[in-house]
C-alpha cells in the first residue's frame, strides 16, 4: 500500500488504484494506521470501509463519512457512533441506536442531552430496540393499609411494588409514573432532588440494600438531570414505564419486549450472548423519589 501523512495525522492511502482518506477522528484511526504498518491491505479494506457500509444502513437523515456521524446535519456524539459501528462490526443492525438518536433529540433540553452522553459514556446503557433506554430502580413491597399512589391517584393495597424511598409511588409491572418536567430537579450538582430516579444496577444496589429492584423503560426526552455526584450513575427523569421484575443484571447491549420479559426470573438468560457484542449494563436508582 501506498500511502502519505500530512502535518494533522490525515492520511491518504491508495489501493489498486483507489484513494481513500482517514484522520485521526476515524473510529478505527489506530487499527487503520496498525494495518498500514503491517501492510495489511484485506484490513485496511475492511476497516476503512465501515462508515460505508453503515451510510448504507441509514435514512436520509443520518449520514457516516470520515468517521463522523451526523443526523439531519448535526454531529453525532462519538459515544452514540462509536456503538453503532461496533454494532455493525458484530453483525447487529444499527436501528436501535438510530432510534435513539431520534428520540433523544426530542429533548427540549440542550444541557439533559449533553448530560445522558455522560451517563451513556459511563454506564453503557442497555437500549431497547424503539430507541428507549433501560434502568433499575430500588424498590419495596407496600405492607400496611391502603394509601393512594401520588404519581396517578390510584390505589396502593398490601403487596404492591412501591418506590423505596417514599412508599408512595406504585411501580407494579406495566405501571407508568408521570410528573410535570417542570417539577424535576434540573440541577445536575444537587444530589438530592425532587423527580423520579433510575440508572446503574451498582447504584441501585448500593443504595436499596438488600431490597428488590425492578427494571424500568425510559424515553431520552424525559431525561432531565444526570447528577454528577454519583459519578453520573444515577438520573432524574420525568416520565417511565416499569417493564420488569429484576431478576439479573442485562448482559446485552439492545433488548426487545421478550429479553426484557427473560430478566423477570433468577438466574441465567436463555439467550445466548455474543462475547464480541457483550456489554455489563449498569443503571441507577435515586433513593430520593418526588
Amino acid at each position: 500500500m501506498n500511502f502519505i501523512c500530512d502535518g494533522n495525522n490525515k492520511y491518504t492511502v491508495v489501493v489498486e488504484n483507489k484513494p481513500y482518506h482517514f484522520g485521526p477522528d476515524h473510529n478505527e484511526f489506530a487499527n487503520l494506521v496498525d494495518s498500514l504498518k503491517m501492510g495489511d491491505e484485506d484490513e485496511f479494506i475492511q476497516l476503512i470501509t465501515v462508515g460505508q457500509q453503515l451510510a448504507d444502513w441509514t435514512s436520509g437523515d443520518f449520514n457516516f463519512v470520515d468517521g463522523v456521524m451526523t443526523y439531519q446535519g448535526e454531529e453525532v456524539h462519538t459515544v452514540i457512533a462509536d456503538r453503532m459501528v461496533r454494532l455493525m462490526k458484530n453483525g447487529f443492525s444499527c436501528n436501535p441506536m438510530m432510534e435513539f438518536v431520534e428520540n433523544l433529540y426530542e429533548n427540549p433540553s440542550f444541557r439533559s442531552v449533553n448530560e445522558l452522553y455522560t451517563f451513556l459514556a459511563n454506564r453503557s446503557l442497555v437500549i431497547t430496540d424503539d430507541g428507549y433506554f433501560i434502568g433499575y430502580k430500588a424498590v419495596n413491597k407496600h405492607s400496611g393499609g391502603d394509601l393512594v399512589c401520588k404519581s396517578s391517584g390510584e390505589v396502593i393495597t398490601e403487596g404492591d411494588i412501591v418506590d423505596h424511598r417514599t412508599g408512595t409511588i406504585r411501580n407494579n409491572v406495566g405501571d407508568k409514573p408521570s410528573m410535570p418536567r417542570r417539577l424535576v430537579d434540573d440541577n445536575c450538582g444537587q444530589a438530592c432532588g425532587s423527580g423520579f430516579h433510575c440508572g446503574s444496577f451498582q447504584f441501585a444496589n448500593d443504595h436499596g440494600g438488600a431490597t428488590p429492584m425492578v427494571l424500568v423503560k425510559v424515553h431520552p426526552k424525559d431525561v432531565v438531570s444526570v447528577p454528577t455526584d454519583s459519578g453520573c450513575q444515577k438520573v432524574r427523569v420525568c416520565d417511565y414505564e416499569v417493564v420488569a421484575e429484576y431478576g439479573q443484571e442485562i448482559s446485552k447491549e439492545v433488548v426487545d419486549k421478550e429479553d426484557l420479559m427473560s430478566y423477570d426470573d433468577e438466574g441465567d438468560s436463555d439467550e445466548e450472548i455474543c462475547e464480541d457484542c457483550h456489554c455489563h449494563i449498569e443503571e441507577c436508582e435515586c433513593d430520593d423519589d418526588f
